[in-house]
C-alpha cells in the first residue's frame, strides 16, 4: 500500500502542475476524470510491486487467515485504482487502521470500525475544509460559518453509523503470546457515501438554522463535498 500511495502521489503532482492550464479550457468534471485516470495508471505500474509488497508484510511477521496477502494486495491496489465512469472520482473512498485485542475476532472488528469512523471524520474534515474555503471568498459569512462547523460535527456521528458495513479488502493480523494485532483496508462506494454525508448535513441543518438554508443547503450539495474531499485527499 505504501508502494501504490508513493507512486500515486507522484502522479498526481506531475498532474496537479498542470492543473491551472487545464482549467482553462476544462470543466472541473473533466480534470477529475483525468486525475482518475492517472490513478489507474499508476495501479498498472504499482502491480509490478505487489509482490515484493506482500513479502515484505511476511516478512515482518504479518499473516492472513483469507485470501494470501498478495492476493489481497492486488484486490486492493485494483479497487483504488478504479473510477466512477459518470463523474470521474474514484469508485471508492478508503481508510486503513489498525488494532489490538485478546482475540482475533475482537482486534478486527475494532479496526474495523476505526477504518469506518475514519472514513466519516475525513468527510468531516473535507467539509470543514470547504467551508473555510467558502468564508474566504465570501460566499459564507463568519456566523454561517459557525453554524456548518457545528452541523458538521453533529452529522459526523451520523455519518459513521449510516454507513453500515464496510468492505474489507485487506485483513491481516500479528500475534504474540496475549495479543492479536489486526490491520485492515476498508473501502465504501464514494457515491454512497457522499449521499449519506449529505443527507446526514441536510439533516441537521433542518433542526439548527432558520435563516439562509436554501443558501447552506446549496454549499452542501454532494457534487461540493465529493469536490472538498478529493482536494483535500491531494493535499
Amino acid at each position: 500500500m505504501k508502494a501504490f500511495r508513493y507512486l500515486l502521489c507522484l502522479s498526481l503532482s506531475a498532474l496537479l502542475l498542470g492543473a491551472p492550464a487545464l482549467a482553462q479550457n476544462q470543466d472541473a468534471r473533466q480534470i477529475r476524470k483525468e486525475r482518475s485516470e492517472a490513478k489507474r495508471s499508476v495501479y498498472k505500474k504499482a502491480r509490478k510491486s505487489v509482490r515484493k509488497e506482500a513479502k515484505n508484510l511476511e516478512k515482518e511477521g504479518w499473516k492472513t487467515l483469507g485470501l494470501p496477502i498478495e492476493k489481497q494486495l492486488e484486490d486492493t491496489w485494483e479497487r483504488m485504482g478504479m473510477i466512477n465512469e459518470d463523474n470521474g472520482y474514484p469508485r471508492y473512498i478508503y481508510a486503513q487502521s489498525q488494532a489490538n485485542a485478546q482475540s482475533y475476532s475482537a482486534a478486527q472488528m475494532q479496526a474495523e470500525n476505526l477504518a469506518k469512523v475514519t472514513i466519516a471524520s475525513n468527510i468531516a474534515s473535507s467539509i470543514t475544509s470547504m467551508t473555510d474555503i467558502a468564508v474566504a471568498t465570501q460566499e459564507l459569512s463568519p456566523s454561517e460559518s459557525i453554524t456548518v462547523q457545528k452541523v458538521v460535527q453533529n452529522a459526523k456521528v451520523q455519518v459513521a453509523q449510516k454507513l453500515g458495513r464496510v468492505l474489507t479488502t485487506q485483513c491481516i493480523y500479528k500475534q504474540d503470546d496475549t495479543h492479536y494485532t489486526v490491520r485492515v483496508v476498508a473501502m465504501y462506494d464514494m457515491s454512497q457515501a457522499m449521499e449519506i454525508a449529505h443527507d446526514a448535513l441536510i439533516q441537521e441543518l433542518q433542526q439548527e438554522v432558520k435563516e439562509n438554508r436554501e443558501k447552506l443547503e446549496q454549499l452542501m450539495s454532494t457534487d461540493r463535498i465529493a469536490d472538498a474531499y478529493m482536494e483535500k485527499e491531494e493535499e
